[in-house]
């Protein structure tokens, strides 16, 4: 039946074995070990997928052992002749890999954008036989244990149907792969008539519509730090006896980094924020096949709730109690850091001196930027405290008779001692 899957390969990119993921304070120290090893355990499970799926191939589209022109340390080896751009640990994990995955009949074809692949690769050290280096002079042919003709090239998607002009008569029938190591995406790609493209870039997951049709970036495999959020990992590709092709997009991250958003008003509560914070963390912990989740929660609103939070100390009490409870599920979740950020409502009551968030604004306000180690919040509340209990609520007119010229002496006091 046309329907059925005749063959599958991976379609993966950026794997970057010798780079490692940003490091984040105050975390235990075998989250921070998983950290280092984030990337390769990311590129294992690559390749256990292959061997789960029973794919023909395995398409690495560029970027495996770093990023090119990347200011990331390479390792110690990185100068050295002998190893000109992979360290011999991660040549070694990836010989491994590959002798696992020959072991299965699964070939892995290597494009890299600047250079052939074969130069990246440790002059002292042998390539695994089945890892074949591809470049844009010739495609390389392959024949699946299904009896299926495969044809595998390096190119760009603006090169036309004629690049793939072979002296076999058998090649004419074979299902074609370009595989485009670029992160850049031409608005005049031309698509196959008859084959798949496997883009590279560190960008994705994602499909991308182009003059010629869709072309699939399979993205990176592993996150590099907080602001890389979102699934990461590789596509398995199926391709069925009328050559139609399936992706499915199979998660591959060790390290999982998201970001949480969370909005508060004046009906929201302490304890019902604290209460979501757990049952929030637990759906993460749930919904992940990472080993561990490093969330930056953002918390943004209005109401009594979100001026407590403006208070730092209560913000570093929350985010160590978050980290208590997020680190007993069975994935550990960790808070790696806590934000509480006003919206418009919050910012039009500072404005017009609703609340005692007023003062706070106003108290901000008087603190330059390269003075951003002055605690204001803690500032306000010792004078608060030494002035009048009655002033944590900033009743008129304690705030401008009393409180307000104490803080205003001590922000410039501790912004004397910096300059010191």
């Amino acid at each position: 039946m046309a329907t059925e899957t005749s063959f599958r390969f991976i379609h993966a990119a950026d794997l970057r074995l010798d780079d490692v993921c940003i490091a984040v304070e105050g975390l235990p120290g075998e989250v921070l070990n998983r950290l280092i090893d984030a990337r390769l355990r990311a590129a294992s499970r690559v390749f256990e997928t292959a061997i789960r799926e029973q794919v023909a191939c395995v398409v690495l589209a560029g970027n495996l052992f770093t990023r090119r022109g990347s200011e990331q340390s390479q390792g110690a080896f990185a100068s050295s002749a002998m190893f000109p751009s992979a360290t011999f640990r991660s040549a070694m994990f990836l010989a491994e890999q590959c002798q696992r995955l020959a072991s299965h009949h699964i070939t892995v074809f290597w494009a890299e954008a600047d250079e052939h692949p074969s130069r990246q690769w440790p002059a002292a050290f042998p390539m695994p036989v089945n890892l074949v280096p591809i470049d844009s002079r010739q495609a390389t042919r392959m024949t699946t244990r299904q009896g299926h003709s495969l044809l595998v090239k390096q190119g760009s998607a603006t090169e036309s149907e004629t690049c793939w002009s072979t002296t076999n008569s058998d090649d004419r029938h074979a299902f074609r792969i370009l595989v485009v190591p670029s992160s850049v995406v031409p608005a005049s790609a031309i698509g196959l008539s008859d084959g798949y493209i496997a883009w590279g870039g560190d960008r994705g997951p994602a499909r991308i519509s182009t003059s010629a049709g869709t072309v699939i970036a399979a993205g990176t495999t592993q996150g590099d730090g907080p602001d890389d959020t979102g699934l990461r990992g590789c596509v398995v590709v199926g391709v069925r006896a009328d050559r139609t092709v399936t992706v499915r997009f199979e998660e591959t991250a060790a390290i999982h980094w998201h970001l949480e958003q969370t909005g508060i008003d004046d009906a929201t509560g302490w304890d019902s924020l604290r209460s979501y914070l757990h049952a929030q963390s637990a759906a993460l912990s749930a919904d992940t096949a990472a080993d561990a989740v490093l969330v930056r929660w953002v918390m943004s609103g209005h109401g009594s709730t979100f001026e407590r939070l403006m208070h730092p100390e209560v913000r570093s009490v929350l985010q160590a109690e978050a980290r208590r409870v997020l680190e007993q599920h069975k994935i550990p979740v960790h808070c790696i850091e806590l934000t509480a950020v006003p919206d418009a409502i919050q910012q039009t009551r500072w404005r017009n001196g609703e609340d005692s968030g007023a003062m706070l604004k106003l108290l901000a306000e008087l603190v330059p930027r390269d003075r951003s180690l002055v605690d204001v919040g803690q500032i306000l509340s010792d004078a608060g405290r030494e002035v009048d209990a009655a002033t944590t609520q900033i009743p008129e007119p304690h705030f401008d008779l009393k409180v307000y010229p104490a803080v205003v002496q001590r922000i410039a006091r501790a912004m004397a001692d910096q300059k010191t």
